[in-house]
């Protein structure tokens, strides 16, 4: 999706972000996993096979704090375009229900 405006809100690594105590209305580790599934599908859509097989098998481990390092990571490897889609997918999945 072109235009898309950039996050303007101070976005948090996610491997510190899942780190937040959770409350009643927002959860990191419950959120982990719909971030995870917006991230691979960011990854098909920009035809990134190499970086979705890497983040598919982290999943697969369910250790979230291995996740979210992966999802940190991942964002160092693409190009502006893709990071900055990322970096509102973690800025929506960060101010959900805050």
């Amino acid at each position: 999706m072109e235009g898309i405006p950039t996050c303007k809100s101070k976005v948090k690594p996610v491997s510190e972000w899942i780190k937040e105590e959770p409350t009643d209305k927002h959860c990191p580790p419950c959120l982990i996993s719909g971030l995870t599934s917006l991230y691979a599908g960011a990854l098909q859509q920009a035809k990134k096979q190499k970086l979705y097989d890497e983040l598919d098998e982290q999943f697969a481990s369910q250790d979230i704090l291995t996740i979210a390092q992966t999802l940190d990571k991942i964002k160092t490897r693409v190009d502006d375009n893709l990071r900055n889609e990322l970096l509102n997918l973690d800025c929506f999945v960060q101010s959900y229900g805050k």
